[in-house]
């Protein structure tokens, strides 16, 4: 079994998003998934289950403590997950290929697939994809297909669904 952990100290940069959209890639691409949700928020729980499966879900006690090593962050990830040595110079999103922020954000289609309850790239015209939508959920499929891949063969697991 892998396991894929996404984690950054700001809010608002699109974690809940890219976990909720790569796990439903992970599973379309016939891969057992198990997503953990350690947010107190509890965002991406409510982004899998409905408001009556809520009310039943017994809740853990957690607490979080920031440790203070998120500017060595990037050469760690660098030495002990890629096996390479770390940069002396921070890079940039465009000259790191490992950054993710170079994934294109597909804001359009977000509420419609909040609205849906489904991944952006699953959305039909029946969900309000229409007109240049219909390309951009398309866009959407391969974008996550290939970030998925990606990981998946980083991870050693790529050749369970190729």
């Amino acid at each position: 079994m892998k396991s894929i952990a996404v984690f950054n100290n700001k809010s608002g940069v699109g974690k809940t998003s890219l976990v909720y959209h790569l796990a439903w890639m992970y599973a379309n691409l016939g891969c057992d998934v198990v997503v953990a949700d350690l947010d107190p928020q509890a965002n991406l729980t409510t982004m899998f289950l409905n408001d009556d499966e809520l009310e039943t879900l017994p809740m853990p006690r957690g607490a979080m403590k920031p440790v203070g090593w998120m500017a060595r962050i990037p050469a760690a990830y660098r030495e002990h997950v890629l096996g390479k040595k770390p940069v002396s110079r921070v890079l940039s999103a465009t000259d790191d290929k490992n950054c993710l922020a170079t994934l294109k954000h597909f804001r359009s289609l977000m509420p419609l697939a909040q609205e849906a309850r489904k991944p952006m790239f699953a959305l039909k015209p029946a969900d309000g994809a229409i007109g240049g939508h219909t390309r951009a959920v398309g866009d959407c499929y391969e974008d996550f297909r290939a970030l998925a891949n990606e990981i998946a063969q980083r991870c050693d697991v790529s050749a369970r669904f190729g």
